[in-house]
């Protein structure tokens, strides 16, 4: 609905408009309760769900980025942080 509304905004009533708006909004809000932002996350709680989410493992991880499967485990466990050197190469895997 919000697609076909906002194909063209000028050329809607001030009523749809005013719909359009508050499909947006809603939309927002129920987005912002299904996924925390990450700054309110912490790491390794950010990367289980970045995992869970890309239905990747913990290994397929370790590999792409050039780590062993343990330091992948350390991250999850929240006792090591990602060295700028990981966080770079992850973001540039595919996973």
């Amino acid at each position: 609905m919000i697609d076909t509304l906002a194909v063209d905004e000028r050329r809607l009533s001030a009523d749809e408009r005013d719909y359009l708006e508050m499909l947006s909004e809603v939309l927002t809000v129920w987005d912002e309760s299904r996924s925390p932002a990450a700054a309110d996350i912490a790491p390794a709680a950010l990367l289980k769900l970045l995992l869970e989410e890309s239905g990747q493992t913990a290994a397929a991880v370790a590999r792409a980025i050039g780590v062993d499967r343990s330091v992948i485990t350390r991250l999850l466990n929240g006792e090591r942080a990602f060295t700028i050197q990981q966080a770079k190469a992850w973001r540039h895997t595919s996973l």
